[in-house]
């Protein structure tokens, strides 16, 4: 019997029942416009490895592209006049 074992490619640890529940990940087909045209990339990230690269990625950002809510919040859009 063949046991699968999930472990972060960040971090190498093996994922815990909240990072299996969580299943946070970068699965893409690259196509045309980068130096890596015509990979796969599947990545998988433990929760604190994800924290991690949003607390990196998200303050270089020039746009909004993640709208942090809390449970139970609503969004509301006003139609941008």
């Amino acid at each position: 019997m063949l046991i699968s074992r999930r472990i972060c490619d960040m971090c190498g640890e093996e994922f815990n029942d909240w990072d299996k529940q969580e299943n946070f990940g970068f699965h893409y087909n690259v196509g045309y416009g980068s130096k890596y045209d015509g990979n796969r990339i599947h990545l998988d990230f433990c929760c604190t490895c994800f924290d991690k690269l949003m607390d990196y990625i998200l303050p270089q950002c020039k746009t909004e592209p993640a709208k942090l809510l809390m449970y139970g919040e609503l969004l509301v859009c006003d139609g941008g006049d």
